[in-house]
């Protein structure tokens, strides 16, 4: 269907950032509606696309107790003109094997809502892609790492599969200790209850940096300084001092 006929008939549910601005937060959500924002004042934004609260509307009302809702018609196709010409304009495709085109996808709401909204990076590696993209950075634990990352968050957040599985199996491959000052282990802790209480459960990430492991971390990636969540300021501040002052 292309796409006069699709806006002649249904409702149109991608949106580029160049198109819209702050006051569309009802259809673009608060994230969508800023980035539309942004790039119309001429900041530098990475171009990119926003799925309407309308097509999640669609999807919900489309739903049955107990099963998945139907995607809205014509939804696949714009969004697949849509990441056309971001590969247009990033001069990479998704999924190449030699140069891969990596996306970020976000939910949003109209407000914002902190450890509620889901993530999944690093759309576009796959088992061919993540050669491409070791090649390209001249950092292979680095193209793995971010395959790693995409496959737990697409496996927690759209599968449903229990994160604590990938890190279990992460830290038995790697084999390593606890704040090894030189090649360092971390776990996250994080707490739990019978039943699902989004923004209520509490999370400790990078347990097993120290003054000693953060600096064999930051070598293991070829970093002056570490930027460590949920201390990302103070670490970094810290780390930067320490670099100036040439202390190791």
């Amino acid at each position: 269907m292309d796409r006069m006929a699709r806006a002649q008939s249904s409702q149109r549910y991608v949106y580029n950032f160049n198109e819209g601005g702050k006051d569309q937060k009802d259809l673009l959500g608060g994230k969508g509606a800023n980035l539309a924002e942004m790039t119309n004042l001429g900041l530098p934004v990475p171009p990119g696309f926003t799925i309407t609260t309308e097509a999640c509307r669609a999807y919900l009302a489309s739903a049955i107790p107990g099963e998945r809702g139907q995607i809205p018609d014509g939804l696949a196709e714009e969004v697949a003109e849509h990441l056309a010409a971001l590969e247009q304009a990033m001069g990479r495709r998704l999924g190449d094997a030699e140069d891969p085109l990596l996306v970020s996808v976000r939910s949003g709401a109209r407000f914002s809502m902190p450890g509620m909204m889901e993530t999944v990076l690093n759309v576009g590696l796959n088992d061919e892609s993540v050669r491409g993209l070791a090649r390209q950075s001249g950092n292979a634990r680095f193209a793995w790492d971010s395959y790693r990352r995409l496959l737990q968050m697409f496996g927690r957040t759209v599968l449903g599969v229990d994160g604590d599985l990938f890190e279990e199996a992460l830290e038995a491959v790697r084999g390593k200790k606890l704040g090894d000052p030189d090649d360092p282990l971390l776990v996250s802790v994080r707490s739990g209850a019978k039943f699902s209480m989004p923004g209520m459960m509490e999370t400790v990430l990078n347990v097993g940096l120290n003054d000693a492991s953060v600096h064999g971390l930051a070598a293991q990636f070829g970093l002056d300084y570490v930027s460590c969540s949920p201390f990302r300021i103070p670490v970094a501040r810290l780390e930067a001092g320490r670099v100036a002052l040439g202390q190791t």
